[in-house]
């Protein structure tokens, strides 16, 4: 287990006064997306983030289960308002998997390439995926939650949890350069 998550940290990087709907840290939650979700339901302001240490119910593309062990990874949900049609949004996932590889190259990892339509490989190990959910969608303007689950440090027996070939920022040589929070708030 790293060090726990530092919200200061996290904000260092992050445009004062951006995150109207604030940052919101949990030690444990079900998903940073569903909370996000039913937080849009409750009219939080737009936007906001949600990360944290633990996912008991982590989810990636097609309810598929998203490993998250504590204090392992990053597990991060931003909610957003976008004035485009929900339509417009397909290639969002895309153009994120590109954010997330160059938050990795800030880091020394450069080897990282965007697998469509969500995930971010190193030759073919998972590295990080990104899912992103809409909501009260209209014909010019929806709101997203885009949640990014990176594999920092996975435990070397959560391989045979997953069934799928992995990898981390560590084993990638980035860990060196940088903790958690850190990376969490290049991501963010």
């Amino acid at each position: 287990m790293d060090k726990k998550l530092d919200k200061k940290m996290v904000l260092q990087s992050v445009e004062e006064g951006l995150f109207r709907g604030g940052v919101h840290l949990f030690d444990s939650i079900d998903s940073t997306n569903d909370w996000s979700l039913e937080e849009i339901g409750r009219g939080r302001a737009l936007p906001f983030v949600c990360l944290a240490e633990h996912q008991s119910r982590g989810r990636g593309r097609r309810g598929r289960h998203w490993l998250s062990p504590p204090g392992a990874n990053i597990y991060l949900s931003l909610a957003w308002h976008f004035r485009l049609s929900p339509d417009s949004l397909g290639v969002l996932p895309l153009a994120l998997g590109v954010a997330v590889k160059r938050a990795l190259l800030r880091i020394g990892i450069n080897d990282a390439w965007v697998k469509w339509p969500n995930d971010v490989l190193i030759e073919d190990r998972k590295i990080a995926g990104i899912l992103v959910e809409t909501r009260n969608l209209h014909t010019d303007a929806c709101s997203a939650v885009i949640g990014i689950g990176v594999n920092y440090r996975m435990p070397e027996n959560s391989l045979a949890d997953t069934g799928m070939r992995w990898t981390d920022v560590v084993h990638a040589g980035g860990g060196m350069l940088t903790d958690r929070s850190t990376l969490a708030g290049i991501l963010v």
